[in-house]
């Protein structure tokens, strides 16, 4: 029994140290790819950065030069539903999540975009 317990033990000492992403975690410059319905980009830059444990800018996105705002909860940024000024777009909205893998070098994620009524899905994957 008592070798049972410490193989228990010791199972959870280990999952005890897997920690999940914050929102450091996510800052930085990513580059990648964004495969959209209208319109995709072979090379995309995206730029995050930091506002607090839990919240975060996006710059980059869908060649978007405004501030995005994104909510950090364990691996995954959620992009609410927001409008966005950018010089580049008219009315512009945009919605989605960006998950980052295990290794914390990898984002995909899922983006709607909404341009003067426009409608634009995006699949979209970033390397640190």
């Amino acid at each position: 029994m008592k070798k049972y317990c410490a193989v228990i033990i010791l199972a959870l000492i280990g999952f005890s140290n897997i920690k999940a992403a914050g929102s450091a975690d996510f800052a930085g410059k990513w580059q990648g790819s964004e495969q959209c319905q209208a319109a995709s980009a072979a090379a995309a830059v995206v730029v995050i950065t930091t506002d607090g444990p839990n919240q975060v800018f996006i710059t980059g996105v869908y060649s978007i030069q405004g501030k995005i705002r994104g909510v950090v909860k364990g691996n995954t940024i959620t992009i609410h539903t927001q409008q966005v000024v950018d010089p580049n777009f008219k009315n512009f909205m945009i919605e989605g999540s960006l998950t980052i893998g295990k290794d914390h070098t990898t984002l995909v994620g899922n983006l709607t975009v909404l341009n003067n009524e426009s409608r634009d899905g995006c699949t979209v994957t970033y390397h640190k």
